[in-house]
């Protein structure tokens, strides 16, 4: 073998060692550092990277070899002497036609696209464009797709030579803008038609200009069928291509655009051109037009308001709360007293949509936005009072338990609209009650109970609309759910009512009428689901079984929700009546299979056509038809949570079907799966009788072979998924459900897995997720490192990743130490001054997690932590505060390194923290973290002084969790006979009392049998 051939071989055995699974992070590294430094420094790479391409059999290898490749070409293509570089193009196109890998085709195409970059001016390539036709004509959508890619990048640094092939070029793109078998074709080709218009001139080419014109529709339809995807990134792209075709002085976009349209296409150019404030502004304005009084849709989808409020929520994802709130709030106060009821409106409806993406910077500024909710219920306008019900649902939806606390200012006025007039009013006032009474405490609603039971009798005995009914029936639902025992006494009045309800069935010709009889059916199957949850089985049992024959019956009734109400009452019937329920499923299995098999083959819409109301029912179908597996699978996780080893028999079957809808298009359904199998996860470790999980690696109680088979295979293909899922909320999802399962599988769900779990935590920590990275493409102008420009969901990336990390802590314990180097300046990052208030929060928590479940091991970092808790003790969010008191206490609790030396700093730092707190957490993490404190050190501590202040603020208000150390601290102080303890033993005694009698179920049985040892 030659020097040059050992040259190519070890080059291909260092990639192999990158790109290898088996490679640990040290090795990867290494591999990494060799390429660098004898590869990637000469010209010599680009012939060394193709001789790879050509001749290695493993396709990650020739991906890898392109990647690196294609980063080197502005680098070196001019040093390649011009026989070679003959030879690399007429290589790579024929190499990427033999190519039978799409991520290492993909990744040739990128290098071709590199050399046009540089060939292309120069007119060096002219062979190329022929080779473009060659795809983009070719029966094979691969082909395809990098044919129109690589056109577009031709157009990027077009030439003269290939202006004058405009015609071609633009019969070509007509005919791939409406590719029969790929969007990534047709969102390609409207790029390349946008890019293609830059070199049109009209007094040339006019008819070329009609010709553009002419396939505007199909590019509507190209983002049609985006949206319909959740295609968030191809949007995008269609997005910019309207903003280019606006800008231009060329009439290409024709008069049939909407107003929608006319906004949308800005959205890509917002942070690029600074066009926030103009367009916050005109969403603002046209917000105040009247929507029809007579249209009973939601305002958000149809009309030019509900456009402009639309693309409002769209903003909130794409920008931090602090950019959108900074620049509507003024203007929100000010339409809010405006006399026009228009401008009154516009103010509630802004407010509402932006709640979605903005939700944890109104969380602290609800009083400041609540006045306006207020008045809006009370207003003279019904326009106004329906805005304040959407904007009060909406913001309940988001802010639930923030919302409820203000519910003696909510509900009276709520109560009168539901003798409205205005049917719209009527209708979404029922939503707004709902959505309030569905997240409040059993005792105020008992107080509720009352009126709002004789005002859901009269609507259902009104000749009020089948949707208004619907809604007062989910709201019935919501009050016996939340009221719980108290609903008792109103059930046999209303049990009797429900059961007329779900026996209705389809009467009238009108398709319409029916569609809204079942709905009210559905309601109806919901509502008693919940009422059973309410009462319990021995007061529902009476009605049990002929209620469960009229929701399985309502299987068999197609149209409206019903199938969605009777899979989820049977859910609730399996909750609330155990085994006793298990003898029914034989009737039910074959309705969850038939829904989980559902085909959604034929949902590409028609691409010969314009879009079509036909398409978009066609679309709105398949859209149901993912929600109701979504319900299925969710019914799925829970009918076998508690029929337990009935369930067990379907297992296989369903595990299947649910590692299919892994993968399905919907975000919803996908989320659904995730859950439902790391359900069966700890379902199996349950029925496996393995009981409480001992912390640490390797296992020193070892699961049973059934947990430990589902074990391998589930988490396996769920790593695999968080690996490769580009949606952001899909990525928060996973982790939050992987946590989960750890709370009750601990290290077992870890153990062979940390390989595959560490790289993606850290990709996550380091923003270069492809979830993160899709966001990045997106917003190219976006600075992560400045909080004014991270929008919620970015930091719900972040937040969702240490969350994970700090129940890994949790599960593994001291075996945790070796991971934690590698994370923690990772970590460290998000905890500076300059992060958003979310991240510094989820940080600190982060760390004070780790002290708390490693224990010693967190020693060697003390130092630093001390000082990072520190700082974050007097930050100005409140969040932030508690989660660093929560810290200081765990870090003072568990370092072996001696620190009493600093405990009188940490104690002024507290101190503060004790007193007009603007939320309950912070005065409650800071009595745990005294507490640790004590049992630490108590030498270090003045107790005397200390203790009357920790027991002027029991019992704790909001943080429970925070008993175990405060009982724990007190009950030790007693057992030991300190004497700073014995003046306050009468009062502790009383207080002991009190948590014992009235509030035992904010006490672990840890503490509870602590106590009961006094």
């Amino acid at each position: 073998m030659s020097i040059q051939d050992q040259y190519i071989a070890r080059l291909e055995e260092v990639l192999a060692k990158i790109t290898s699974l088996g490679s640990s992070s040290q090795e990867i590294q290494q591999a990494s550092d060799i390429l660098k430094k004898e590869y990637l420094n000469n010209s010599n790479c680009i012939v060394s990277f193709i001789t790879v391409i050509q001749n290695s059999s493993n396709p990650t290898v020739r991906q890898l070899a392109a990647v690196e490749l294609s980063k080197k070409i502005s680098i070196y293509w001019n040093e390649i002497d011009p026989n070679t570089k003959n030879e690399v193009r007429n290589f790579l196109p024929d190499q990427l036609l033999k190519e039978t890998e799409k991520s290492a085709r993909q990744s040739l195409s990128f290098v071709i696209s590199a050399i046009a970059e540089v060939d292309i001016p120069r007119n060096e390539w002219p062979t190329l464009f022929d080779f473009i036709v060659q795809c983009v004509t070719s029966s094979n959508a691969d082909h395809r797709e990098i044919g129109v890619k690589l056109l577009y990048v031709l157009l990027d640094c077009v030439n003269e030579d290939l202006a004058s092939s405009l015609p071609k070029i633009l019969e070509i793109l007509v005919r791939t803008l409406s590719d029969p078998e790929s969007q990534a074709v047709r969102i390609t080709s409207a790029q390349s038609l946008g890019k293609a218009c830059e070199f049109i001139d009209p007094s040339v080419h006019g008819e070329l200009v009609h010709l553009v014109q002419g396939q505007i529709p199909t590019i509507v339809q190209v983002l049609q069928h985006a949206i319909n995807e959740e295609d968030e990134n191809g949007a995008s792209s269609i997005i910019e291509v309207f903003e280019d075709l606006l800008l231009s002085e060329i009439s290409f976009l024709t008069p049939h655009f909407k107003e929608l349209t006319e906004f949308l296409i800005k959205l890509k150019a917002i942070r690029k051109h600074n066009l926030i404030q103009p367009l916050l502004d005109m969403i603002m304005t046209v917000a105040t037009e009247d929507d029809d009084e007579d249209d009973d849709e939601d305002p958000d989808n149809s009309t030019p308001p509900g456009t402009v409020l639309s693309l409002l929520a769209t903003l909130t994802t794409h920008f931090s709360p602090e950019v959108i709130f900074n620049i509507i709030a003024p203007k929100v106060m000010s339409f809010s007293s405006h006399a026009e009821h228009g401008y009154r409106k516009a103010a509630l409806m802004v407010v509402g949509c932006a709640i979605e993406g903005c939700s944890d910077y109104l969380q602290p500024r609800m009083p400041d936005f609540l006045p306006l909710i207020v008045r809006g219920l009370q207003d003279a306008h019904p326009s106004v009072r329906k805005a304040a019900c959407l904007a009060l649902s909406y913001i309940a939806e988001e802010l639930q338990a923030d919302i409820t606390q203000y519910h003696t200012s909510l509900i009276p006025p709520l109560f009168q609209l539901t003798q409205d007039n205005n049917k719209l009013v009527l209708k979404y006032v029922w939503n707004a009650l709902d959505a309030i009474i569905e997240g409040m405490e059993s005792e105020p609603v008992q107080g509720y109970l009352p009126t709002l039971m004789e005002q859901i009798g009269a609507v259902l005995s009104s000749p009020a609309s089948s949707i208004v009914k619907g809604l007062a029936l989910g709201t019935l639902g919501s009050a016996a759910r939340t009221s719980g025992a108290a609903f008792v006494p109103y059930f046999p009045s209303v049990i009797e009512r429900l059961a007329q309800f779900m026996a209705l069935k389809p009467t009238s010709a009108d398709e319409n009428e029916n569609f809204d009889l079942l709905n009210e059916r559905a309601a109806a199957t919901d509502a008693a689901g919940a009422i059973a949850d309410a009462v319990g089985k021995d007061v529902f049992r009476p009605y049990a079984a002929e209620l469960l024959r009229l929701s399985l019956e309502g299987l068999s009734i197609p149209g409206g929700k019903l199938r969605d109400s009777a899979f989820c009452f049977y859910g609730i019937m399996t909750r609330v009546f155990g085994a006793e329920v298990g003898e029914s499923l034989p009737s039910i299995m074959p309705e969850i299979f038939k829904s989980l098999r559902q085909s959604e083959t034929e949902e590409a819409l028609d691409d010969e056509d314009d879009f079509t109301d036909d398409d978009e029912a066609r679309f709105e179908a398949y859209s149901a038809v993912a929600q109701e597996k979504e319900i299925v699978v969710d019914v799925i996780a829970e009918i076998f949570e508690n029929l337990g080893s009935q369930f067990v028999p379907y297992v296989n079957e369903v595990y299947k079907e649910l590692i299919k809808a892994t993968t399905h298009f919907s975000e919803g359904l996908r989320r659904s799966a995730i859950s439902c199998l790391l359900q069966f996860v700890i379902n199996y470790y349950n029925l496996g009788g393995n009981g409480e999980y001992i912390p640490g690696l390797p296992l020193q109680k070892p699961v049973d072979a059934n947990t430990a088979a589902i074990i391998k295979e589930t988490m396996g293909h769920v790593l695999q998924i968080l690996q490769e899922e580009e949606e952001r909320l899909v990525v928060v999802h996973i982790c939050n459900e992987i946590l989960n399962a750890l709370d009750t599988v601990g290290p077992a769900l870890l153990e062979n897995h940390m390989p595959e779990i560490c790289p993606i935590l850290l990709k996550l920590f380091q923003r270069e997720h492809l979830c993160q990275l899709q966001q990045d493409e997106d917003d190219e102008d976006l600075d992560a490192e400045d909080p004014q420009e991270v929008a919620e969901q970015d930091s719900l990336v972040i937040s969702g990743a240490c969350d994970l990390f700090g129940r890994i802590s949790k599960a593994l314990g001291n075996s945790f130490l070796p991971y934690i180097p590698q994370f923690y300046p990772e970590i460290r990052k998000y905890a500076d001054e300059n992060k958003p208030s979310s991240e510094r929060a989820t940080a600190i928590a982060t760390f004070g997690e780790l002290a708390d479940f490693t224990k010693g091991s967190i020693t060697e970092f003390t130092d630093d932590l001390l000082q990072i808790f520190q700082r974050a003790l007097t930050d100005s969010d409140p969040e932030v505060r508690s989660n660093a008191a929560y810290g200081m206490g765990t870090l003072c609790a568990n370092t072996t390194k001696d620190i009493t030396g600093q405990y009188p700093a940490i104690l002024q730092l507290l101190s503060p923290l004790f007193n007009n707190q603007p939320v309950a957490n912070i005065t409650d993490n800071a009595c745990g973290a005294v507490c640790r404190m004590i049992m630490a050190r108590p030498d270090a501590i003045p107790l005397d002084d200390v203790l009357p202040v920790i027991l002027q603020t029991l019992p704790l208000k909001a943080d429970y969790n925070e008993n175990v150390p405060v009982y724990t601290c007190l009950v030790k102080l007693i057992q030991s006979g300190h004497p700073a303890i014995q003046p306050h033993l009468q009062k502790i005694q009383g207080l002991f009392d009190l948590m014992l009698k009235q509030h035992s179920d904010q006490l672990s049985p840890e503490v509870i049998n602590l106590i009961g040892q006094l």
